[in-house]
């Protein structure tokens, strides 16, 4: 992520100028905690809800979060005598009743699909793809394809050859104007090791 490219609203969404978040999209930070969505990603509505209390919430580059998608950081005590507000309802004690496993933290180039829920302290790998109707309760491999209630993970994208480069490579990173000589790599449906070889060659000589 570059930071000159982004900018503060209400100073706690920081939103890159390139990203696109359609209406009837939730974003709720509370407590001086943080929603920091990447350079051209795009999260589609209605129904989506991104939500943090404790800790921050961060989105990669170039990612596609679909409508319905839940993105929340906290969660109901339930080891406790009651999940209910009970303590906010006695003495306004607005955090006891809730509680987190960490930040939410997604990669870049990361397809998140329709009705998915991510929930609290998930770490989401470069390059992953979750299915529709996915609740995904733990920490996502990069470029992985998981599907289920909870997400498990379904295959690979690429081999590990492939996927090597990839993360050597990063090119999430660039900007648009800088990728669109390589436009023909990102318009094939199958994706070689010469491709992702070629590609690394050229960012390394060329930028």
């Amino acid at each position: 992520m570059h930071p000159k490219n982004f900018f503060y609203k209400n100073r706690s969404i920081v939103k890159s100028k390139t990203s696109r978040i359609e209406k009837n999209v939730i974003l709720a930070p509370r407590n001086n905690t943080r929603i920091v969505i990447g350079e051209h990603s795009s999260i589609n509505g209605p129904n989506t809800h991104i939500l943090s209390y404790f800790n921050d919430i961060i989105i990669g580059n170039y990612c596609s979060i679909a409508m319905g998608v839940k993105i929340i950081e906290y969660n109901h005590r339930h080891s406790s005598l009651s999940t209910s507000r009970i303590l906010k309802l006695m003495e306004n004690d607005l955090k006891s009743d809730y509680k987190s496993k960490g930040s939410i933290i997604i990669g870049s180039d990361v397809w998140i699909g329709m009705d998915c829920h991510i929930l609290s302290g998930v770490k989401i790998g470069d390059g992953a793809v979750i299915s529709s109707n996915s609740t995904v309760t733990k920490d996502i491999p990069a470029f992985s394809i998981v599907g289920g209630s909870p997400a498990r993970v379904l295959k690979m994208r690429y081999s590990e050859d492939i996927i090597e480069i990839l993360q050597k490579i990063q090119w999430w990173n660039y900007g648009l104007d800088e990728l669109i000589p390589y436009q023909n790599i990102f318009r094939k449906d199958k994706l070689s090791l010469e491709d992702v070889k070629l590609l690394q060659l050229d960012l390394r000589n060329n930028l």
